[in-house]
């Protein structure tokens, strides 16, 4: 078994072949993906450009994985219904640009030492990092919201005997050299699913 690994669904979009390889994760073409293959790994990644009419072809098999006590990571805009307890995402109201800014929740573990300013623009650009939110879990933990209050990012741990990281935005390992602290994403969602991996096989409490 591959020890920690995480399983990338490669959508074969060219803005995967912008980001630096990250050894701790494998990407698989998504179209030749099958239930079998979640067998060697502990964590599924699933990104902004992967087909979600296959994967809701193979929700069975996403779902047996989560009750394996395995985890689920999606980024992106949900629109069929193949991740439990998720609903669909729902686009941001705005009448100004400022209607994008988001808050870190003080307990959050994905973008803790992240200054929000950078997260908020970049290049200039408001919304870059999420433009809509899906409702989460009563008992999901926030990680990310608008100002308003949507939520972007939130962990659910109770839907499952596994635990579904739900972003609605760009890949969480898509932060990389920027020079910015936002660069801490990145290694703030590994560290978070080698100790998820950890509690959900009982070796961390």
């Amino acid at each position: 078994m591959k020890q920690n690994h995480i399983l990338q669904l490669d959508a074969k979009n060219a803005f995967t072949y912008q980001l630096p390889i990250n050894p701790m994760i494998d990407l698989v073409d998504q179209y030749l993906f099958e239930a079998k293959l979640l067998n060697d790994y502990d964590c599924l990644l699933i990104t902004e450009f992967v087909d979600q009419e296959l994967l809701y072809r193979h929700r069975q098999a996403i779902l047996h994985f989560l009750n394996s006590q395995k985890i689920v990571i999606f980024c992106g805009q949900l629109f069929r219904d193949f991740i439990p307890g998720a609903t669909l995402f729902m686009p941001k109201a705005i009448k100004a640009h400022q209607d994008y800014n988001l808050y870190i929740t003080p307990e959050s573990e994905i973008f803790k030492s992240v200054k929000v300013d950078e997260l908020n623009y970049r290049r200039g650009v408001a919304g870059f990092n999420a433009r809509g939110y899906h409702r989460p879990a009563e008992t999901a933990e926030i990680q990310l919201t608008f100002k308003s209050g949507e939520v972007v990012t939130y962990i659910d741990r109770t839907t499952t005997p596994g635990t579904i990281l739900m972003h609605a935005g760009r890949n969480l390992f898509g932060y990389q050299g920027e020079n910015k602290s936002t660069d801490q994403i990145s290694q703030n969602t590994l560290a978070w699913v080698n100790q998820e991996i950890l509690k959900l096989k009982g070796g961390l409490k």
